[in-house]
């Protein structure tokens, strides 16, 4: 966005043969981000859910419940996720241990039979 934004502004500053100042790009990007951050976001949302409350409630609370379940099933598989790459990664660390405990006896043994 920012980018189409100045090369627009560029574009027509140049065909026109004028020369804009770098304050006007800054504050045009200092506008955009306002637009597109949290403050854009709530000004589009607030009046939005006031909106839906106003009109049907029902419909706004189904809405946040699934959304709810939504965030919990997510939740959940990440959860699994994590357990498995957990148990895998317990199960390497284990034969890495019995590797290193099978190769220490093997050279020990080589060692006294000497």
């Amino acid at each position: 966005m920012y980018l189409a934004a100045s090369t627009f502004f560029g574009f027509s500053s140049h065909a026109l043969g004028l020369a804009l100042p770098f304050t006007f790009y800054t504050g045009m990007s200092t506008t955009i981000s306002a637009l597109l951050g949290p403050v854009g976001m709530a000004v589009v949302a607030f009046p939005t859910a006031f909106e839906m409350v106003r009109a049907k409630p029902g419909r706004l609370i189904g809405a946040v419940t699934l959304i709810a379940s939504w965030r919990a099933k997510l939740a959940e598989e990440q959860n699994q996720e994590k357990r498995k790459r957990f148990t895998q990664k317990t199960f390497w660390v284990a034969v890495g241990i019995g590797v290193s405990l099978i190769t220490s006896a093997l050279v020990a043994y080589s060692i006294l039979n000497r």
